[in-house]
Protein backbone atom coordinates (compact mmCIF):
# COMPACT_ATOMS: atom_id res chain seq x y z
CA UNK A 1 0.00 0.00 0.00
CA UNK A 2 1.49 3.39 -0.90
CA UNK A 3 2.19 5.86 1.86
CA UNK A 4 0.17 8.97 2.53
CA UNK A 5 3.07 10.99 1.18
CA UNK A 6 3.19 9.22 -2.18
CA UNK A 7 -0.58 9.26 -2.65
CA UNK A 8 -1.17 12.84 -1.57
CA UNK A 9 1.88 14.78 -2.63
CA UNK A 10 -0.35 17.76 -3.37
CA UNK A 11 -3.51 18.99 -1.76
CA UNK A 12 -5.85 21.34 -3.53
CA UNK A 13 -7.60 23.75 -1.27
CA UNK A 14 -9.88 26.66 -1.88
CA UNK A 15 -9.74 29.85 0.06
CA UNK A 16 -9.89 33.51 -0.68
CA UNK A 17 -11.75 32.85 -3.92
CA UNK A 18 -8.80 31.21 -5.63
CA UNK A 19 -7.40 27.73 -5.92
CA UNK A 20 -4.02 27.10 -4.36
CA UNK A 21 -1.80 24.07 -4.43
CA UNK A 22 -0.32 23.09 -1.09
CA UNK A 23 2.66 20.79 -1.35
CA UNK A 24 3.20 18.52 1.61
CA UNK A 25 6.75 18.41 2.91
CA UNK A 26 8.72 15.24 2.33
CA UNK A 27 8.82 12.82 5.24
CA UNK A 28 12.44 13.69 6.09
CA UNK A 29 11.38 17.19 7.11
CA UNK A 30 8.95 15.65 9.59
CA UNK A 31 11.63 13.78 11.48
CA UNK A 32 11.17 14.66 15.12
CA UNK A 33 13.57 13.13 17.56
CA UNK A 34 13.69 13.01 21.31
CA UNK A 35 15.40 16.40 21.63
CA UNK A 36 12.63 18.11 19.65
CA UNK A 37 9.92 16.38 21.65
CA UNK A 38 11.63 17.24 24.94
CA UNK A 39 11.91 20.92 23.96
CA UNK A 40 8.18 20.89 23.18
CA UNK A 41 7.26 19.32 26.53
CA UNK A 42 9.55 21.63 28.49
CA UNK A 43 7.80 24.68 27.02
CA UNK A 44 4.87 23.75 29.25
CA UNK A 45 6.73 22.36 32.25
CA UNK A 46 8.14 24.99 34.55
CA UNK A 47 11.06 25.24 36.87
CA UNK A 48 11.04 24.34 40.53
CA UNK A 49 7.69 24.45 42.37
CA UNK A 50 6.80 23.19 45.82
CA UNK A 51 3.09 23.98 46.11
CA UNK A 52 1.41 22.15 49.03
CA UNK A 53 -1.85 22.17 47.06
CA UNK A 54 -0.23 20.24 44.17
CA UNK A 55 -0.80 16.48 44.61
CA UNK A 56 2.50 15.82 42.81
CA UNK A 57 4.32 17.71 45.52
CA UNK A 58 7.73 19.12 44.81
CA UNK A 59 8.19 19.41 41.02
CA UNK A 60 10.91 20.58 38.65
CA UNK A 61 10.85 20.40 34.83
CA UNK A 62 7.61 18.43 35.21
CA UNK A 63 9.34 15.72 37.26
CA UNK A 64 7.47 15.27 40.55
CA UNK A 65 8.56 13.99 43.94
CA UNK A 66 5.46 11.80 43.97
CA UNK A 67 6.58 9.98 40.82
CA UNK A 68 10.28 9.98 41.79
CA UNK A 69 10.35 9.88 45.61
CA UNK A 70 14.05 9.07 45.91
CA UNK A 71 15.27 11.82 43.55
CA UNK A 72 16.46 15.21 44.79
CA UNK A 73 13.90 17.26 42.88
CA UNK A 74 15.12 20.67 44.08
CA UNK A 75 18.59 20.02 42.66
CA UNK A 76 17.47 18.12 39.54
CA UNK A 77 19.42 19.35 36.51
CA UNK A 78 18.02 19.69 33.03
CA UNK A 79 20.22 16.82 31.72
CA UNK A 80 18.99 14.60 34.57
CA UNK A 81 15.37 15.49 33.79
CA UNK A 82 16.05 14.77 30.12
CA UNK A 83 17.44 11.34 31.02
CA UNK A 84 14.28 10.57 33.02
CA UNK A 85 12.06 11.71 30.16
CA UNK A 86 14.02 9.63 27.65
CA UNK A 87 14.13 6.47 29.78
CA UNK A 88 10.67 6.48 31.31
CA UNK A 89 8.57 8.14 28.62
CA UNK A 90 10.20 8.37 25.16
CA UNK A 91 11.71 4.88 25.20
CA UNK A 92 8.62 3.44 26.90
CA UNK A 93 6.41 4.56 23.98
CA UNK A 94 9.05 3.60 21.38
CA UNK A 95 9.35 7.21 20.27
CA UNK A 96 12.21 6.44 17.87
CA UNK A 97 9.97 3.96 16.04
CA UNK A 98 7.03 6.34 15.50
CA UNK A 99 6.63 8.94 12.74
CA UNK A 100 7.79 12.34 13.99
CA UNK A 101 4.56 14.22 14.71
CA UNK A 102 2.96 11.10 16.16
CA UNK A 103 6.03 10.44 18.31
CA UNK A 104 5.78 13.94 19.77
CA UNK A 105 2.06 13.59 20.46
CA UNK A 106 2.40 10.15 22.08
CA UNK A 107 5.39 11.31 24.15
CA UNK A 108 3.53 14.40 25.37
CA UNK A 109 0.50 12.26 26.21
CA UNK A 110 2.71 9.83 28.14
CA UNK A 111 4.18 12.69 30.15
CA UNK A 112 0.75 14.11 30.99
CA UNK A 113 -1.40 11.01 31.25
CA UNK A 114 1.03 8.14 31.77
CA UNK A 115 2.69 5.70 29.40
CA UNK A 116 -0.06 3.10 29.64
CA UNK A 117 -2.80 5.57 28.69
CA UNK A 118 -0.69 7.03 25.85
CA UNK A 119 -0.23 3.56 24.35
CA UNK A 120 -3.93 2.76 24.80
CA UNK A 121 -4.89 5.95 22.98
CA UNK A 122 -2.37 5.20 20.23
CA UNK A 123 -3.83 1.79 19.43
CA UNK A 124 -7.48 2.69 20.05
CA UNK A 125 -8.18 4.17 16.59
CA UNK A 126 -6.92 1.08 14.78
CA UNK A 127 -8.53 -1.41 17.17
CA UNK A 128 -5.29 -3.31 17.65
CA UNK A 129 -4.96 -5.80 20.48
CA UNK A 130 -1.87 -5.08 22.53
CA UNK A 131 -0.17 -8.41 23.21
CA UNK A 132 2.67 -7.17 25.40
CA UNK A 133 2.07 -6.04 28.96
CA UNK A 134 1.74 -2.30 29.23
CA UNK A 135 3.76 -0.35 31.77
Amino acid sequence: MPSLWSVHSHLNCTGGGGRESLTLPPPASLVIGFDDALRFVLKFEGGYVNDPADPGGETKFGISKRAYPTDDIANLSLPEAGAIYRRDYWNAVSGDELPGPLAMAVFDTAVNMGVRRAVELLVLPVDVEVRQPLV
